[in-house]
């Protein structure tokens, strides 16, 4: 799933409506999304990982996940 976002560019050239897309990467990067922080606070917090280690860590789950077809283990919530 693209995550992706809609924005409103006003400019000299004129007005218009784009779209915004990000890799996964940069979408944990730049998140204002509570779970999607607390998430990457755990893993640097509770596993001494960096900011960067952990969000590829979560990435390569997110990727794992999709390929699996969205299914998850009880026990993969780290």
């Amino acid at each position: 799933m693209t995550k992706y976002l809609d924005i409103y560019l006003d400019t000299p050239f004129g007005c218009g409506v784009a779209r915004l897309v990000v890799n996964d990467y940069a979408h944990f990067v730049y998140t204002s999304n509570a779970t999607e922080i607390a998430a990457i606070e755990k893993l640097v917090k509770k596993k001494g990982l960096s900011y960067r280690e952990a969000i590829l860590k979560i990435v390569r789950r997110k990727q794992k996940h999709r390929r699996e077809g969205g299914k998850r283990k009880k026990d993969d919530r780290s």
